[in-house]
């Protein structure tokens, strides 16, 4: 076993995981254990939708809307993520693109639409542009 290892035991099989901080990085199909009040899970990095900070916590956003609050910042989150899927659209927040419905402008400032997700997210006017460039180099389709 390597140094800060977690054994879990797993239908005949040891599972060996680190947590979150001891990975280098992650792909899109990587998975990481998540351990919340009374419920303990392992996600998969594609099923993350939305990344908040809140103080020195994150708090995840999955499928399904459910939420865990890891003591992660959004710095590490940032180097940690596959950079295809994953962009910092404000300072505190990072959106998964795979669940971006849409782009509108209201007022001079511009949002995303996150599917199944009440609230609006708020790009910050330095990331509009990021986004944009982001949007014509994928075949992702913003209206920037």
């Amino acid at each position: 076993m390597l140094h800060n290892e977690t054994v879990i035991e797993n239908n005949k099989n040891k599972i060996y995981f680190h947590f979150f901080y001891k990975y280098e990085n992650y792909s899109a199909n990587d998975e990481f254990f998540v351990k919340g009040r009374g419920e303990s899970c392992f996600v998969n990095v594609s099923e993350i939708k939305l990344i908040f900070a809140c103080a020195q916590y994150s708090e995840i956003i999955l499928t399904g809307n459910k939420i865990f609050r890891m003591r992660v910042s959004l710095k590490e989150w940032e180097s940690k993520l596959p950079s295809e899927i994953f962009r910092r659209v404000h300072r505190s927040t990072i959106v998964n693109i795979n669940f971006v419905e849409s782009h509108f402008q209201k007022r001079g400032q511009h949002f995303l639409r996150i599917s199944n997700w009440v609230d609006n997210i708020e790009i910050s006017k330095r990331k509009v542009k990021l986004m944009s460039d982001f949007a014509n180099k994928s075949s992702i389709r913003l209206l920037l």
